[in-house]
């Protein structure tokens, strides 16, 4: 168990009316209790009470767990572990009961994890052996600083990852090789020569006109396209077919336009090659 880095709720005192102060100060910080108040004795009565008020905190916790698991987390708490980190808050008492001991003695932990215990029975004591208002509230102050474990980066940046995913663009379209058929577009009017072609992929059906794509070898990259009265179709496969075939690199760069919440994508089919007929609108 560990805590969380929030300050302490505040250390109950060891005064009131319902029980003799003088005594319990002398059984928590001398080895000479009076008769009544041994350490043992508080301790004892201070895990009990300890307990109950853990007990009666996750009885109420939402969301409401079963008999078991509120039994689980106690014990959990109710170790010398997670006492001695809470003991560990309250550095001038713990120094106080250390020097009953001398200061170079060497301390126990199994005492001072007695000696939380009995602090906490000596403040039910002074309560008139109530555990509400006081000892509640710094109990359950106590609980709501433990942890699992120490925050990871995405714990750390979980509500601002959520929020900047919200307003991120949609990831493009995926032009793989499984791509589905798209309609041929129609080409341009002029038949010029250049490097790193662009095609404006369009799904819109059109008859092109015959022409072939060639490259500066003169080597036919595609096969003609057929008479300008048929329809035929050029699928992202058959772009990727061709490029294995005669071993050209292409590429399919996307840019966006539009508003982010209904994003328009221009995705452009590029390659190395001079290409004849490869502008299309």
């Amino acid at each position: 168990m560990l805590l969380k880095d929030e300050l302490a709720p505040s250390l109950p005192t060891i005064e009131g009316g319902n029980v003799d102060v003088r005594d319990l100060t002398l059984a928590l910080y001398t080895h000479h209790p009076p008769p009544g108040f041994s350490s043992d004795r508080l301790a004892q009565l201070g895990k009990m009470v300890l307990g109950l008020v853990i007990t009666d905190h996750l009885f109420k916790t939402q969301p409401l767990v079963g008999g078991d698991a509120i039994e689980t987390k106690r014990d959990g708490m109710l170790k010398e572990e997670s006492v001695l980190e809470w003991l560990d808050l309250y550095p001038d008492e713990k120094e106080r009961f250390m020097q009953r001991n001398g200061e170079d003695a060497p301390q126990d932990s199994r005492e001072l994890y007695d000696f939380f215990l009995s602090y906490v029975g000596a403040v039910y004591l002074c309560q008139g052996r109530s555990i509400h208002p006081v000892l509640e509230n710094w109990i359950i102050g106590l609980v709501s600083l433990e942890r699992d474990g120490p925050p990871t980066a995405g714990e750390n940046s979980a509500s601002g990852s959520s929020s900047e995913s919200a307003d991120r663009d949609p990831p493009p379209p995926d032009y793989s090789m499984s791509s589905p058929t798209l309609a041929t577009p129609p080409l341009s009017p002029s038949i010029q020569p250049t490097r790193s072609p662009t095609i404006t992929i369009s799904t819109t059906n059109v008859t092109p006109t015959a022409t072939s794509l060639r490259s500066p070898d003169n080597d036919t990259f595609s096969t003609r396209l057929g008479p300008s009265s048929a329809t035929p179709r050029i699928t992202v496969e058959m772009m990727n077919t061709l490029a294995s075939q005669k071993h050209v690199r292409i590429e399919y760069p996307s840019e966006q336009s539009g508003l982010a919440h209904q994003p328009e994508w221009r995705v452009r089919c590029t390659s190395t090659y001079y290409i004849r007929s490869m502008v299309y609108v």
